[in-house]
């Protein structure tokens, strides 16, 4: 199905987003918008996929919705296509409803009005603190008087660390407790669990 194809080009702009996080963050946003534009598209292709595939005589060069696609479906009696696509709405409700409504508002944004970026960068700085040890020495005389003190220099007892690099993490600011790489997995689940459904439901 094409919709499966596009959740393996879904799957590829991850992995981009995966090995440019936190260090090229222009390369990262063009990752970031060709991410949301795919993976929301599969919902859409999806109705193709099953217009197709239930017979509904709906090619992929016209216009097709969810209001389309039941219109055409009720025309031919078709029950099958009756029960797809109220369960399209449902789980494309449901994906919404799991807050990731503000994901596909971004997709809009990216495709008809500008760039998509954080809102948010969090920095994590490392230091390495270590620890020294000397010995004080204290002589007296017999009266108590003190006649010499020796204190060895500090040495420290672990070898030292290179404290580890700073470590930058981007967020929306719909998602704060979330970073941009965390939603945008469980995103792409969610769509995948409903292209796996439609096979196993509709096939």
């Amino acid at each position: 199905m094409e919709s499966e194809r596009k959740l393996k080009g879904s799957e590829y702009h991850l992995k981009r987003m995966e090995e440019l996080y936190g260090k090229d963050h222009e390369v990262f946003m063009y990752e970031l918008e060709a991410f949301l534009i795919k993976t929301r598209s599969v919902l859409d292709i999806l109705l193709y996929d099953f217009a197709e595939k239930l017979q509904l005589g709906i090619d992929r060069n016209r216009e097709l919705n969810d209001h389309i696609f039941e219109e055409t479906a009720r025309k031919h009696g078709n029950d099958q296509a009756i029960k797809f696509i109220e369960w399209w709405r449902k789980r494309r409700d449901e994906v919404k409803e799991k807050n990731f409504k503000p994901l596909l508002d971004k997709r809009n944004i990216a495709v008809h009005r500008g760039s998509v970026r954080p809102n948010i960068q969090k920095i994590t700085l490392y230091d390495t603190a270590v620890a020294t040890e000397s010995i004080t020495i204290i002589k007296k005389n017999e009266t108590g008087n003190i006649i010499e003190i020796y204190e060895s220099p500090g040495k420290s007892t672990v070898k030292p660390i290179e404290p580890k690099p700073a470590e930058i993490d981007w967020y929306f600011e719909e998602y704060p407790d979330k970073n941009i790489l965390n939603v945008c997995r469980e995103f792409l689940e969610n769509i995948r669990q409903m292209v796996e459904e439609a096979k196993t439901n509709f096939n």
